[in-house]
């Protein structure tokens, strides 16, 4: 939020009220308004997260059909494998070597969206 106006319309027009009476008003609303902001960027990051996550764990799970997901460690019966303490084991190499190449190819889809269609002329 850059900017946060009162305005008066009278016949004349519409006008900025610049009275400092209303400042206290002014400055709230426009602190609402950017915390309103950041929390619909946040929610959208996450929804972009989610997918994203979704994507990649779908391509794996198509690569590697015995391959599940579990999204908490705590509390769970299931074997765990570091891919940094186990990334030679046969089992976990190509598991970890897809992984590493997928998020190269997301990370390089992020690049290329936020790249401008057309390059601006040096003339």
């Amino acid at each position: 939020m850059n900017h946060c106006w009162l305005l008066n319309e009278d016949e004349l027009g519409i006008s900025i009220n610049t009275s400092g009476l209303y400042q206290d008003f002014t400055e709230a609303y426009a602190e609402i308004r950017s915390r309103e902001s950041a929390l619909a960027l946040e929610g959208e990051v996450e929804r972009l997260c989610d997918s994203y996550t979704a994507i990649f764990r779908e391509n794996l799970k198509q690569r590697f059909p015995g391959i599940s997901f579990i999204d908490r460690i705590e509390n769970s019966t299931e074997t765990w494998y570091s891919l940094k303490e186990h990334i030679q084991d046969r089992r976990i190499y190509p598991i970890a070597s897809n992984m590493f190449l997928m998020a190269d190819v997301l990370s390089g889809t992020a690049d290329i969206q936020s790249r401008p269609l057309l390059t601006e002329s040096s003339n």
